[in-house]
This record gives C-alpha cells, structure tokens and sequence, in this order.
C-alpha cells in the first residue's frame, strides 16, 4: 500500500495527500480479479501467468535472459519473489527464456471494446500473433455481450504514461520536478512503501518508451512503466449485465497475450 508523500506538478503547485490504492479500483484487469468470486488458487494462477509474461517482455526489452544486466527483468523477478511464486518455478521460467535466445516475440497492440448499458474496456496485449488473439477475444466477447469497437471507446477513457522509478541517491523532490518539467512530464510524486521511498512520473501516453530511456540515461532506476486508463465517467450496471462483464474477467484472467484490461464500470463493494 502506497501513500504519496507530496503531489507535485510542473507548474509548482505542491498538494499533500494520500495514494488511493483502490483510484483505479474496477478499471484494470488485476484490480478487478478481486470482485471475481473465483478460487483463490485460481487468482495465483493468473497472476503468475501475467508475471510470466513480463519477464517475457522485460527479456525482449532489456534483450538479455539474465537478470543481472537486465534490471527490468530483475525487478519483475523481485514482484514475483512477492508474490510467493516459487523460486524454482522462476528459475525453470528463466532458464526457458534463455534459451529461447531472444525472449517474448511479439508487439503490443490495443483493442477498444463496447459492453452492455454504455460499459467499455480498454485490451493492452502483447501478442506475436494479432489476428489469432483477435479470433480468440471476439469469442469471449460475444458470450458476454460485447464486442470490438474501434476508435470508439478511447474518448472515454484519460490515458497516460505512468513510470515508477527509484529515488536517487543525492536527489531532491525539486531535482525530479526540475527533471520532469525538462523532459515535458505532466506530473511527479513522491511515493513511500515502508521505509523506502520512490517516485511516480506521468505523462502524455505516445510517449512511454521515450520517458523510459531518458529517465534511465539520467541513472533513474525504473521499477514499472505501464500505460494507465482512467475512465472520465463510470457506469452502473444492473445485476445481470454485471454477471456479463464478470463472465469476460474470468475467461480473461489466465489469457497470457493480455496484459491488462481496463473499463468504467462502478464496481460496489460487494461485486
């Protein structure tokens, strides 16, 4: 659990406050798992199933199955060491990647979906196959009462660039709003998990893979860096549609070529 420490923008406006763990709460795939009355076992399932697939990524990226000069990959291991996934699982795991030689082949691609009562849903995948996870997602979809619509759903949504990075050493919170008022980022937070603290920047979406490289050229640390969609209005939904869009999350769940789902639905507590 997160708390932001100081809220700081690049027009200097400081605003203290708390992170809200649960901001999101009903608008990513693996926040949405939790409303899921699934089994347990299951939801670990999934979970390393997506951790999987980010080492996977983190070796296509970094373009080295070795941990110690792929910090990227290295990080992943460490939420997977979290996560309680057994160590000898994340060394066969490793070992598989290494021989593949070149790691994950693939791109990431997004898909825009319509559901029932205006509901809609952002797909982040990672696929070296789009036209088979295409066929593979529409069968799902028409199930539960949705369906692709291109260009149609991104409007409904704020979409940005959110990087998390470690907090330098001989670094101040105005050295990185300097920082980011000079690479063109929108905001930077102070974030603390127990005693160690980080840093949050956000920024225009298209342009994540540049942000990565600058902040690691100026020997900032990247923990995560993801593309974040924050719906602008949420809808309710009445029971029976709900049991639809709880349908897609549970087929969804253990699907390695998606990343992450995104939506606007108003989640209550007890879904």
């Amino acid at each position: 659990m997160y708390k932001i420490l100081k809220s700081v923008s690049p027009t200097g406006r400081y605003i203290t406050c708390l992170y809200d763990s649960c901001r999101h709460a009903g608008h990513s795939k693996w926040q949405n798992i939790r409303h899921i009355k699934a089994e347990k076992d299951g939801q670990r399932a999934a979970l390393f199933t997506r951790l999987r697939r980010k080492m996977e990524i983190a070796v296509q990226e970094g373009k080295s199955a070795d941990p110690s000069s792929n910090i990227q990959l290295a990080q992943v291991i460490e939420q997977a060491k979290k996560a309680n996934m057994a160590v000898s699982s994340i060394n066969d795991w490793i070992k598989t990647l290494k021989e593949r030689g070149s790691g994950a082949k693939g791109d990431l691609k997004i898909y825009e979906v319509s559901g029932p009562e205006g509901s809609a849903f952002i797909f982040c995948t990672f696929t070296s196959n789009p036209t088979k996870t295409q066929i593979d997602i529409s069968t799902v979809l028409r199930k539960a009462k949705a369906s692709f619509s291109m260009g149609k759903v991104s409007h409904l949504f704020d979409s940005k660039s959110v990087i998390q990075t470690d907090f330098p050493a001989n670094t101040s919170l105005e050295d990185a709003v300097n920082l980011a008022i000079e690479l063109d980022f929108d905001d930077v937070f102070e974030l603390r998990e127990e005693e160690q603290s980080f840093l949050q920047f956000s920024g225009a979406p298209s342009l994540l893979n540049k942000f990565k490289t600058q902040l690691a050229s100026r020997n900032y640390e990247i923990q995560s860096a993801e593309l974040i969609y924050t719906p602008v209005i949420q809808v309710l939904m009445s029971d029976k549609n709900l049991e639809h869009v709880k349908f897609l999350y549970k087929k969804f769940q253990d699907y390695p070529e998606i990343v992450n789902i995104f939506d606007n639905v108003a989640w209550s507590e007890g879904s």
